[in-house]
């Protein structure tokens, strides 16, 4: 589950800070920003499950720790939109996977989860900076940064407006 939060944590801090920069892109005005939000998550609903019961399968569904299977799984589950909608679905979903995956490069693992280059290489793109339950001493943090970034872009708005009928009634 802490697994889970870091990576929506991170996954809204960046998409936060962009949508925040870029006024232009309007990400969270989108119907379909939940599906940026299940592709941060959807590599580990698919395989923590299955290896928290059956622990020996974990050689069998690391391959959905992959991109290549994330792309097949994501074009599996843009189907279920109306055709219009599919590309928009794809791109958000492949969007919170990529965050997904440079989130668990920062990580080191035993056995290894970052095979980007799978099937062509078995090689682990990994910085190993940090064990995966360390996070939680950070996690606090991160939802405290997330606490305060949307009380600044609350509160930005409301303050230009303040600021302008300020000036307004003073000419």
């Amino acid at each position: 589950m802490p697994d889970l939060i870091t990576h929506v944590s991170m996954a809204h801090l960046i998409l936060r800070g962009i949508d925040s920069l870029q006024r232009r892109l309007s990400f969270f005005q989108s119907d379909a920003i939940w599906l940026y939000y299940l592709g941060t998550i959807l590599q580990d609903l698919l395989t923590r499950p299955v290896n928290i019961l059956f622990p020996s399968a974990i050689h069998w569904t690391i391959f959905l720790h992959t991109p290549l299977a994330m792309t097949v799984v994501h074009l599996m589950l843009v189907m279920l939109f109306e055709g219009s909608k599919r590309q928009t679905a794809f791109l958000y979903l492949t969007s919170g996977s990529a965050i997904h995956f440079l989130v668990d490069a920062l990580q080191k693992q035993v056995i290894g989860n970052n095979f980007w280059l799978y099937p062509l290489s078995w090689h682990n793109f990994s910085l190993k900076l940090f064990w995966a339950h360390e996070f939680m001493a950070v996690l606090p943090y991160l939802v405290s940064m997330i606490i305060v970034l949307e009380t600044v872009l609350l509160w930005r708005p409301k303050m230009k407006n303040k600021i302008a009928l300020t000036t307004k009634s003073r000419h």
